[in-house]
């Protein structure tokens, strides 16, 4: 398997790589002196995400197994939309 890391949207022309994309919140804030940019699921899979990365949205959660199942299910929604959409042109 090969690919890139980035945030910007459909950056990977080439279908034999996959595109993994960091910073997904479903808060979609600023992470203040960090700088951290963070995009919605809808965000990142309309933009060509093959793979989230997602990271304090989960590990500090109050409940962080609710957290991970919320992340799944939007993700997946979203990745479904954008395959839907292919598969309909």
């Amino acid at each position: 398997m090969a690919g890139v890391v980035c945030q910007s949207p459909n950056i990977v022309q080439n279908p034999g790589l996959v595109q993994l994309t960091p910073g997904v919140s479903l808060e979609c804030q600023n992470d203040g002196p960090l700088g951290q940019q963070y995009n919605s699921p809808e965000d990142v899979m309309s933009r060509g995400a093959d793979i989230a990365v997602v990271g304090r949205g989960i590990t500090q959660a109050t409940d962080p197994v609710q957290a991970a199942q919320e992340y799944r299910a939007k993700l997946w929604a979203a990745y479904e939309r954008r395959v839907s959409s292919v598969q309909n042109v």
